[in-house]
């Protein structure tokens, strides 16, 4: 399970929200989504006759998803602004390249090509800058427009081990960047790629790409 954060972050930006509540302007967005991680775990079982079997494994996570984002600019100026936004992910997970040690008494097994599919459910809360095209009131002369955010993203899944099916869920940091394109509704989509986890060595981390088209 991975380790709960993000709860000062979530209070300050609820405050601001409520602060400028009179000056947001929400906007939405449907899209598809794709992430891949590589998990290192530990799961352990208790066998019938009383034994149990511990095991280090390693999987390679990959998770599919429709996305339902909702925006709210808190400010903003000519062509910035700094806005809230929750991409909200539902979707699968697919486990491949399974491998791992299982430790029962002295004795010491290697498993590999476990697979396993799962739903996911992915529920971020990031704070973004915005620049250019779609970014503020008066920025209809761009071309483009992008943005860069930071935020925490609780995420909930199930990995199939050798020992059973394991819990994967917690809050983790995320940060993200993107584009926006498309004058026209007709036209208007937005990319963005995205880092999740942790950020030192040894820690899991997932890469993620979204297309969404704005409403």
């Amino acid at each position: 399970m991975r380790k709960p954060g993000g709860i000062l972050i979530v209070c300050l930006i609820m405050i601001g929200i409520k602060s400028n509540a009179q000056k947001v302007i929400v906007e939405q967005g449907l899209g598809l989504s794709a992430s891949q991680s590589t998990v290192k775990g530990f799961a352990s079982a208790t066998t019938d006759n009383g034994s149990t079997i511990s095991s280090h494994y390693s999987v390679r996570l990959r998770q599919y998803g429709l996305i339902y984002q909702w925006r709210a600019n808190l400010f903003q100026t000519k062509n910035l602004s700094l806005s809230l936004g929750t991409p909200l992910m539902l979707g699968w997970s697919v486990s491949r390249n399974y491998h791992s040690y299982d430790h029962s008494g002295g004795k010491i097994d290697t498993v590999d090509n476990i697979k396993g599919t799962q739903i996911a459910i992915e529920a971020p809360v990031v704070l973004d800058l915005n620049f250019g095209l779609h970014s503020a009131k008066e920025e209809s002369r761009r071309k483009l427009g992008g943005y860069v955010g930071i935020g925490y993203a609780y995420g909930f899944t199930k990995i199939k081990t050798s020992v059973g099916t394991v819990f994967y869920d917690g809050f983790e940091p995320l940060v993200r960047a993107g584009i926006r394109m498309g004058k026209a509704w007709e036209t208007r989509w937005s990319i963005n790629v995205s880092v999740k986890g942790g950020f030192t060595e040894g820690s899991n981390r997932q890469y993620g790409l979204q297309l969404l088209k704005e409403l």
